[in-house]
């Protein structure tokens, strides 16, 4: 993929379903960017990120500049890019569980039976939550 041949590194990250259930959702979401973060070959000299708030990444980014963007991944190509990464990651995550649950047709309906295998899985498991949280950071 052009997008990871380009990239000085790249890292996808998510967080667990009861991670999600004893976090919320958006505390869920920063500790997935840490781990992004962390993830990363390079330590990065700036992060963007697509939304409102901002994670702490004082303490694994000390000279790091953190900027929120709203909307970032219609404004910023690598925000876009970075998008891109992760629903390509999440694409191969689906194809992998189509082999492990046939019948749902996770592999061509990616978003929607997503959807489907995990309220299923939730109803069998008793978890709350309905998925992981798919991060993504380029630097």
């Amino acid at each position: 993929m052009l997008i990871r041949a380009r990239a000085l590194c790249w890292a996808v990250a998510w967080s667990e379903c009861h991670e999600i259930d004893a976090l919320n959702i958006l505390e869920a979401t920063h500790l997935a960017m840490r781990r992004a973060v962390l993830g990363l070959a390079v330590t990065p000299r700036n992060i963007l990120v697509d939304g409102n708030r901002l994670p702490q990444f004082a303490d694994i980014a000390p000279q790091c500049a953190i900027r929120a963007i709203v909307k970032g991944d219609c404004t910023q190509p690598a925000i876009s890019a970075a998008s891109i990464l992760a629903k390509t990651c999440r694409d191969a995550l689906m194809r992998s569980l189509d082999v492990v649950y046939p019948g749902y047709g996770l592999a061509v309906h990616k978003v929607t039976a997503r959807r489907i295998i995990w309220r299923r899985w939730r109803a069998t498991r008793r978890a709350r939550s309905t998925g992981a949280v798919f991060v993504r950071i380029i630097g």
